[in-house]
């Protein structure tokens, strides 16, 4: 009925072009421990950057006065244009955008479900940023409390936020870091 030329091949795609080397072996470690895990993770382009930072407050106004200074320092750099707070909760995404309004932080928005991006740096549940992509990612409060260790869902969550990242990453806490949160030691330089 088909001939050869009329059948598609399918074939799996597993490199990530969007986040530095460094940035996707970070990410794929979260995924590492899951029981069910299907899927085999991407495999990074190659294209080499910085490490992810790990980033800890004693509180969470000590954490948003660190996020608000890593956004400072963020927009510094020739390769930074776009910031993604991501939050796991909308009241969090809520608190860091009460905090901006009083440091005066300018082109900031918040993202809703069907609200379009116009700004530079958009705070966000991490949920609504499938599919988009920031030149610097700022992952706010991977605490314990907020990322279960025995919740595949929260991994899942983490390496969404991760993998928004382009070329920077860093990931924020106060208390306790989450143990599904990986140290940066053995990531490549």
């Amino acid at each position: 009925m088909f001939d050869k030329a009329d059948v598609a091949r399918a074939r799996e795609m597993r490199l990530a072009y969007r986040s530095t080397k460094q940035i996707t072996q970070y990410a794929n470690r979260i995924l590492k421990d899951l029981p069910m895990r299907t899927t085999k993770t991407p495999q990074p382009y190659g294209r080499n950057g910085q490490r992810p930072e790990l980033v800890r407050s004693r509180s969470a106004a000590e954490m948003h006065t660190a996020i608000t200074d890593a956004i400072d320092r963020l927009r510094e750099l020739d390769d930074v244009r776009s910031i993604g707070v991501l939050t796991k909760w909308e009241n969090t995404a809520k608190d860091i955008m009460q905090e901006f309004r009083s440091e005066r932080i300018e082109d900031v928005s918040r993202l809703e479900e069907g609200s379009l991006i116009i700004t530079d740096i958009i705070v966000s549940p991490i949920i609504l940023t499938k599919g988009l992509e920031f030149d610097a990612v700022i992952v706010a409060n991977a605490s314990k409390n907020n990322f279960s260790e025995t919740s595949e869902f929260d991994r899942m969550l983490l390496y969404l936020a991760c993998t928004r990242a382009r070329h920077h990453l860093e990931i924020h806490w106060h208390g306790t870091l989450s143990p599904i949160v990986p140290s940066v030691e053995r990531l490549a330089s």
